[in-house]
């Protein structure tokens, strides 16, 4: 009886140790998929700013979202794109699922009259 307790106490704490370390690994892969959705937040609004300019032309407008990978669709008034992506998402979302949107501001020539704007969001939260 004793054999069989000690059998057990042993099975219970390299489970729990299991557990743990698997915990501790998915938090830290949550962390690096977060970190890198933050990188590409920063790397597009960065990317924004430096090239597309107020005064700009379609052109180049097209670059900036060709270069990211963006598929980019132009109306009359503005140029607009989604990307998805994932992250680590907060306590509430579904998933990790992300989007990074960009908004560019056009006149009916096609010229930048605004700074663009960059949007980012978790998908699946309630």
């Amino acid at each position: 009886m004793k054999a069989l307790a000690l059998s057990l106490a042993v099975c219970v704490a390299v489970s729990i140790a299991a557990g743990a370390i698997w915990l501790e690994r998915r938090h830290l892969a949550c962390k690096r998929r977060s970190a890198a959705f933050v990188r590409q937040i920063e790397d597009i609004e960065r990317g924004a700013v430096e090239e597309i300019k107020v005064g700009a032309g379609k052109a180049e407008v097209r670059r900036f979202f060709e270069k990211r990978g963006i598929q980019v669709f132009v109306t009359s008034t503005e140029a607009t794109g989604t990307i998805y992506t994932s992250g680590c998402s907060p306590f509430g979302c579904g998933t990790d699922e992300a989007l990074i949107g960009v908004r560019v501001k056009l006149n009916p020539q096609g010229i930048v009259t605004a700074e663009p704007q960059v949007v980012s969001l978790y998908t699946n939260c309630l």
